[in-house]
């Protein structure tokens, strides 16, 4: 039997209450760490010449996507220099480092999570209406919010590490095209990083359901094959539609998302709603619609249970 696929992003965490976006990293000067330092308004005590200046004066303007904004440095290099190489290095590290012990305080917050929060029902739904084989791009600590939940030892496969593993992995697309002396941006070269099988499992899934991730550039490698698949218009077996549930903030995300998919699949939008069973699903929006769409997506789970259980 075919799986179901679940993939929880970055926004299944928000959903939950927790500010554990790049965003709320980068305003955190607890956790931030190339805010230039002064010991007056005039004289500074470091000077920040690269990494950490190009990040500290773009994340704002780039909607604070690190992982992006770690791509266009590296892209933007036009000359290797040793000095600059290693001073470079030092700043991932520290980004890295600073990053990991922000998201373990973000996780360890009172989130004081409602029976009716989203996130939570969308765990407890696909906990008792599916078998799910679930992948997280979190570095949060999954069973913890499964415990609160009711539901002990379900392990997700981790794609980025984990706080639990004491190490996360951050950085750009393998596949980059960069200078090689900056192949330690590269999220292989992270000491937690592993191989999985979510490209292989997404192309065999009968059911997909993506809650919170953004589709981004940054991984597309694992998304492109799958979009590609039902981008194409000889496609066999088309009477049997992949159903596809993509669950996003509003309706500006859910945009966003599409036009992630479109890059992907050379803007062949049209053929991905035509052979697929393709829905969105607003989470934080309180309009009528949006409740009805989440309320309906519950009542389809629990209807065809004996379907996959």
């Amino acid at each position: 039997m075919k799986e179901t696929i679940a993939i929880l992003g970055n926004g299944f965490d928000l959903a939950l209450g927790m500010k554990s976006s790049y965003r709320n990293f980068y305003e955190n000067k607890d956790f931030w760490p190339f805010e230039p330092k002064t010991k007056n308004t005039s004289v500074r005590i470091r000077q920040m010449t690269g990494l950490d200046k190009f990040l500290h004066n773009n994340m704002q303007e780039n909607w604070y996507n690190l992982e992006n904004l770690l791509a266009k440095y590296a892209k933007g290099i036009t000359s290797v220099s040793k000095e600059q190489v290693e001073y470079d290095e030092k700043c991932f590290e520290k980004l890295k480092k600073s990053l990991f012990d922000f998201i373990n305080f973000a996780q360890h917050q009172d989130l004081r999570i409602s029976s009716l929060n989203k996130a939570k029902r969308f765990i407890e739904a696909i906990f008792q209406f599916r078998r799910p084989k679930i992948y997280t791009f979190n570095y949060t600590a999954f069973d913890h919010f499964a415990a609160l939940f009711g539901f002990e030892n379900k392990q997700p496969i981790t794609l980025h590490g984990s706080i639990d593993s004491k190490n996360i992995v951050v950085g750009v697309d393998n596949d980059l095209d960069i200078p090689r002396e900056y192949n330690f941006l590269k999220k292989m070269a992270g000491p937690t990083y592993k191989s999985s099988n979510l490209v292989l499992d997404l192309m065999d899934a009968e059911e997909v359901l993506i809650f919170g991730h953004s589709l981004a550039q940054n991984d597309f490698n694992f998304f492109e094959p799958f979009f590609k698949k039902y981008s194409n218009e000889y496609i066999s077996n088309s009477n049997k539609l992949c159903k596809i549930r993509i669950f996003t903030a509003n309706n500006k995300s859910k945009n966003d998302v599409l036009a992630n998919i479109a890059e992907m699949n050379n803007n062949k939008i049209n053929l991905i709603f035509a052979q697929t069973d393709l829905k969105f699903i607003r989470t934080a929006e309180d309009s009528e619609s949006a409740l009805f769409e989440f309320e309906e997506w519950v009542k389809e789970l629990k209807s065809t249970k004996l379907h996959y259980m």
